[in-house]
Formats: structure tokens, C-alpha cells, sequence
């Protein structure tokens, strides 16, 4: 019975999981705009234009 209730869940979950960590990714990213968490154009000194 356990088994089941997790196979059930694990779909469920896997969704949540991302959602989550996008979201507080976005209100970061809203919060400070000028942050950036890899390496990128801007932080390499590059222009765009």
C-alpha cells in the first residue's frame, strides 16, 4: 500500500519541485535585476550591441 501512495506521488512532486525553485528564482531575479548566477555576457565585459 505504501509503494502505491509513493508512485502516486512521485508525478506529483516532480512537478512541484521545479515550480517552486522557478518561482523563487523569478522573485529573485525581480529583486535584483542585476545579479546574475553564471557567467555571461555582461559579466565577461562583452556587449550585446
Amino acid at each position: 500500500m505504501t509503494s502505491l501512495i509513493s508512485i502516486a506521488l512521485a508525478p506529483i512532486l516532480l512537478l512541484l519541485a521545479p515550480n517552486a525553485f522557478i518561482t523563487f528564482a523569478w522573485y529573485g531575479q525581480l529583486k535584483f535585476p542585476g545579479a546574475a548566477l553564471a557567467g555571461g555576457p555582461y559579466q565577461l565585459g562583452h556587449r550585446l550591441l
